[in-house]
C-alpha cells in the first residue's frame, strides 16, 4: 500500500505539469484568437470556429523599440475578404499553410516583417489603404498579388521570393520599394501601375522578369540589378528609366534600347 500511495504521490505532479503546458497551449490559442477578432472584422461566414489558428513561439520572443513581442506560429490562415480595422501586425510570423489574404482590406498600417510565408500566399485583389511592409519577408512558395491596390508606401526591400511571383496589374499609388530584392523564379510584373517611383536598385532576377505592357510615371531604378534571363518591357511606358551599372545577361532585354551604362555579362 506504501508503494502504491508513493507511485501515486510521483504521478501526480507529472499531471499536474502536463494539465499545466495544456493549460498553457489553449490559452495562448485563446488569447492569439482574442487579439485578432479585436483587430478583424470578418465579411466572410467561416464554417469553422477558428478561421485562423496557431500558437505564440515563445521561443522566438524579441524587442521592438522596447515592446516585447511574440511571434505567431499560424496552422491556418483563412483570411479570405477580412477587413483589418486596425495597424496589423504579423511581423516574424511563420504561415505554415496557404495564407489566404485574397481581397482582403487593410485599412490601416499593415507589418510582414521578416515573415516566413512557406506555402503559397495570395494577396489577389487586396487593398491597403496605408503603408504595407513586406521588409525582408521570404515567400517559400508562390507569391500573389494580381490586381492588389496598394495606396500607401510599400516596401519589400530584402525580400525573397523562391518561387513564382505574380504582380499582374497591380496599382501603387505611393512610393514602391524592391531595392535588393532577390526572385529566384518567374516574376511578372506585367500591366502594373507605379503612379510614383519605383526602386529595384541591387535586385537580382534569376530567371524571367516580365514588365510588359507596365505602366511606370515616375522614376524607376535599376541600378545595379542583375536580370539572368530575358527581361521584356514590350509596351511599358517610362518617364524616366534608370539602369546604371545594371547587369543584364546575354542583352536579353525586350522593349528599351540598350543604356550605355548597362554592363552586360
Amino acid at each position: 500500500m506504501k508503494n502504491k500511495c508513493n507511485g501515486f504521490l510521483f504521478i501526480f505532479p507529472l499531471l499536474l505539469l502536463l494539465a499545466g503546458v495544456v493549460f498553457a497551449q489553449e490559452r495562448n490559442r485563446f488569447l492569439l484568437y482574442m487579439k485578432l477578432r479585436k483587430e478583424i472584422d470578418s465579411t466572410q461566414v467561416m464554417s469553422s470556429t477558428f478561421p485562423y489558428d496557431g500558437k505564440l513561439d515563445s521561443n522566438r520572443i524579441y524587442t521592438d523599440n522596447g515592446v516585447t513581442k511574440v511571434p505567431i506560429n499560424f496552422t491556418k490562415a483563412y483570411f479570405l475578404k477580412t477587413t483589418f480595422k486596425d495597424l496589423i501586425d504579423f511581423d516574424k510570423a511563420y504561415f505554415n499553410t496557404i495564407a489566404n489574404f485574397e481581397d482582403a482590406h487593410f485599412s490601416k498600417k499593415a507589418s510582414f516583417i521578416q515573415t516566413q510565408f512557406f506555402n503559397t500566399a495570395t494577396f489577389r485583389y487586396s487593398k491597403f489603404d496605408s503603408a504595407s511592409i513586406f521588409f525582408g519577408s521570404y515567400f517559400h512558395d508562390i507569391a500573389n498579388f494580381d490586381i492588389a491596390k496598394l495606396d500607401g508606401f510599400t516596401t519589400f526591400q530584402s525580400a525573397t521570393f523562391d518561387s513564382f511571383s505574380y504582380f499582374y496589374g497591380i496599382t501603387f499609388n505611393e512610393r514602391a520599394n524592391f531595392t535588393t530584392c532577390r526572385f529566384n523564379n518567374l516574376t511578372n510584373f506585367s500591366g502594373a501601375y507605379f503612379k510614383q517611383s519605383a526602386d529595384f536598385n541591387y535586385s537580382k532576377f534569376a530567371c524571367k522578369a516580365d514588365f510588359s505592357d507596365s505602366d511606370f510615371n515616375s522614376n524607376v531604378y535599376f541600378n545595379g540589378s542583375e536580370f539572368n534571363e530575358l527581361v521584356d518591357f514590350r509596351g511599358a511606358y517610362f518617364k524616366n528609366i534608370s539602369f546604371f551599372k545594371t547587369k543584364i545577361k546575354n542583352k536579353l532585354l525586350l522593349g528599351v534600347k540598350f543604356p550605355i551604362v548597362c554592363k552586360f555579362i
